[in-house]
């Protein structure tokens, strides 16, 4: 691992702080990447800037013209294939959410989720290596988590075997759309064990179609 990769991954493993997102910005800026390091600068003020404020909204006015300049540069030095979609909004200077489309070969997960600091991952797949998240500490970094698959049911009992997961605020079944509005499709027993393990931070349809 070399000294770029090194303070990458201080800023994955650290998602809701701050400093090592500047490191990384300073070495950076040190090492002919300027532009990325004022974004990454830039976009950690704004986040604690009051939404209305002259000064957010000088910020912004920057961060937006350095983003329709390098913006899809940053977004191309991400991982591309198949079976994954990255979010397209960068936050705090990363790219923070990833949608699983398919069955991701062995240690793939684990490459995309060191790639940036991951904090929202969407499941469209039939299986998630789930035991990777949790063997490998992935399970601290993330704070929504959205099931939407044909496959409910064994991802359920999947995510009910693995914990804790100390910053999750929100867990999503996305349910089946059904005449423009969503149902839950997991049987009650699933639906169940998700309230006992999660509580207070399960989101789930109306209960039209409990199996």
């Amino acid at each position: 691992m070399n000294e770029r990769e090194a303070l990458l991954r201080a800023v994955c493993d650290n998602p809701d702080e701050d400093t090592p997102r500047l490191v990384f910005s300073d070495w950076l800026q040190e090492n002919g990447e300027e532009e990325r390091a004022e974004f990454i600068r830039l976009q950690c003020q704004t986040a604690n800037l009051p939404v209305a404020s002259s000064a957010r909204q000088h910020r912004e006015n920057i961060i937006n013209s350095l983003l329709h300049i390098h913006g899809q540069t940053w977004y191309c030095e991400l991982p591309t294939g198949d079976g994954y979609r990255w979010g397209e909004t960068f936050i705090r200077g990363f790219v923070a959410d990833l949608t699983v489309l398919e069955v991701l070969p062995e240690r793939s997960l684990e490459k995309l989720l060191d790639a940036s600091p991951v904090t929202s991952l969407i499941v469209n797949c039939v299986r998630l290596q789930w035991e990777v998240l949790s063997e490998c500490g992935y399970l601290d970094r993330l704070r929504v988590v959205t099931i939407d698959s044909t496959c409910v049911d064994s991802h359920v009992h999947a995510v009910c075997k693995i914990g804790p997961w100390p910053r999750l605020e929100k867990f999503v079944i996305a349910g089946t759309v059904t005449e423009d509005r969503r149902y839950l499709t997991i049987s009650q027993y699933a639906a169940d064990s998700l309230r006992n393990a999660f509580c207070g931070r399960l989101r789930l349809p109306p209960r039209g179609h409990m199996l």
